[in-house]
């Protein structure tokens, strides 16, 4: 089953890029992460277009790395690091 967050009627509103510039800023700025790293679901293209709107840049592919639901699915890696962060985002 996937999960979303929130309904459809708060989609295209900025909440997710908000919450996730919220997220980063933290992360960068309180926890001293030197970067970010995510695998997004790949049945999700909403939220990877919000982590690209973000900054979020594409590294690669795990090619049928894992099995779920009975089939091989690829797990794609995106990451922002602090320094690209900061820069898009200084205050």
């Amino acid at each position: 089953m996937d999960q979303f967050i929130g309904e459809p009627d708060y989609w295209n509103k900025g909440i997710g890029t908000r919450f996730m510039n919220i997220v980063l800023e933290y992360l960068t700025t309180e926890r001293n992460a030197k970067a970010v790293i995510l695998d997004p679901h790949q049945n999700n293209p909403r939220a990877v277009r919000m982590y690209e709107k973000v900054g979020f840049v594409y590294e690669g592919e795990f090619r049928r790395h894992l099995f779920a639901h009975g089939e091989y699915k690829s797990l794609k890696w995106y990451s922002i690091l602090k320094d690209e962060y900061q820069r898009r985002y200084a205050k």
